[in-house]
């Protein structure tokens, strides 16, 4: 893990940071030291982990004395775009276009995600937890839209995370993950 850039301001320091290729932001109470509660967010689809709405929760929760830590989806923010996923997007405009269901068009997109989003996020979680104004606290997750799609199989996969908070999905397809999820969960909609 290295640390790009370090800022504090009303209590919470913010540091943005790469592992191998991932792009993260960790943000912790200012002069945070020993272990803590920590949650891992994950921001919506199209957009990144300093999406206004990421960056006010993250910010919210360490000055309740969290550590929080998000990482670009793949594909998202800061890094690099494969063909096979402007393929898979343009398929899904394409088919949203000519009426087809767009969960179903939706969860082939969070299908392709997943297996490395999950790979990403259980080295985000070990690179963190290594930190001391982290530490091996318990583990949340916070996921709205794309990162419920992508939090639904890492939650599943990853026995650390011990609560989590997903919302605004409304696709198919995770059913199977979802039924292996063993963890308090709540979920949130619009109305």
């Amino acid at each position: 893990m290295r640390f790009t850039s370090q800022t504090s301001s009303d209590g919470v320091t913010e540091q943005f940071f790469t592992l191998d290729e991932i792009p993260g932001v960790l943000w912790t109470p200012e002069d945070a030291c020993g272990s803590r509660p920590l949650i891992l967010l994950g921001h919506g689809g199209g957009l990144h982990k300093t999406a206004p709405g990421a960056v006010s929760r993250g910010r919210r929760f360490a000055a309740e004395g969290f550590a929080v830590v998000a990482i670009d989806a793949p594909n998202h923010g800061d890094r690099p775009k494969d063909e096979e996923f402007g393929r898979i997007t343009a398929g899904m405009r394409a088919g949203m276009a000519a009426g087809e269901n767009p969960g179903a068009l939706v969860a082939g997109m969070h299908s392709y995600l997943a297996g490395q989003a999950v790979a990403d996020w259980q080295a985000a979680l070990t690179a963190v937890q290594r930190l001391d104004q982290v530490g091996v606290g318990p583990v949340g997750y916070c996921g709205m839209s794309i990162g419920c799609g992508l939090g639904i199989p890492l939650i599943a996969a990853e026995p650390r995370i011990r609560a989590a908070v997903l919302g605004l999905l409304g696709v198919h397809g995770l059913a199977e993950d979802a039924a292996r999820i063993t963890v308090p969960a709540t979920t949130t909609h619009r109305t």
